[in-house]
């Protein structure tokens, strides 16, 4: 109605003891029912984008924890899972940008497009920035994002930052771990071995064991002409074309 009401109306046929028929007409007051069913219908909605954007921030709360991932597939494996929580997941773009990881996000124009930017932070320095947008749609921004949407992106960025500084930790942690060991298991090479050649042999032996060295050798150097030459004592990953250059 004019007023805002909403009434339901309803019209039946009816026939009395007289031969002319009748009509009966109900009308209904249905408004508090009608704004009921759209506040329900609204917080069903709402419900359904927090669940969407929860799941997204369990996935990635979650990804750090992976031994597999460093910051730059981890920043990848982000930008594949933000698009699923927002409202028009087929729509939006995300975009990444790292820029002491070599990471770069797609070279595209923002000024063009509908879009929420957030800096990643990490121990108090701007490493990145996230960046989710809808091409093509620029000044459309409170259209295409809820703004429930704008604090997602907020967590987001913040949940990113606290990732890769794990991963930057567990990495620090790993490679100190690798070098006390390699430090710890030359010094007893060292300590026991009796002779040059001894030393020589076990300590190759130490880092061709590990993974650090993909290629390595032992050389002497030797005086001649027109220069000192290297004389090749022990060889780890190196081809023999390249022995031959050495």
């Amino acid at each position: 109605l004019s007023n805002g009401r909403v009434v339901n109306c309803t019209v039946s046929p009816f026939s009395g003891d007289d031969a002319d028929s009748q009509l009966v007409q109900v009308v209904v007051d249905i408004t508090y029912e009608s704004e009921l069913s759209s506040e329900r219908d609204r917080l069903m909605f709402s419900l359904n984008e927090r669940i969407k954007e929860l799941d997204c921030l369990n996935k990635i709360s979650h990804l750090s924890e992976r031994p597999d991932l460093d910051a730059r597939s981890y920043v990848q494996t982000v930008k594949e899972l933000l698009p699923k929580a927002f409202r028009f997941a087929e729509k939006v773009r995300v975009s990444v940008k790292l820029y002491h990881y070599g990471f770069e996000h797609d070279p595209v124009d923002f000024r063009q497009h509908a879009c929420i930017q957030r800096s990643i932070f990490v121990h108090q320095r701007n490493v990145g920035e996230l960046i989710a947008y809808y091409p093509g749609e620029a000044g459309h921004e409170h259209e295409l994002f809820l703004a429930e949407e704008n604090k997602f992106m907020d967590t987001v960025s913040q949940s990113v930052a606290e990732g890769i500084s794990r991963i930057e930790a567990v990495k620090r942690s790993k490679q100190l771990h690798f070098l006390y060991e390699t430090l710890s298991a030359t010094n007893r090479v060292m300590v026991r071995a009796q002779s040059q050649e001894e030393l020589i042999d076990e300590f190759f032996e130490v880092l061709s064991g590990t993974s650090a060295f993909p290629v390595l050798f032992v050389a002497s150097v030797g005086s001649g002409q027109p220069g000192p030459s290297l004389n090749l004592i022990k060889t780890f990953g190196v081809p023999d074309p390249m022995q031959e250059k050495i």
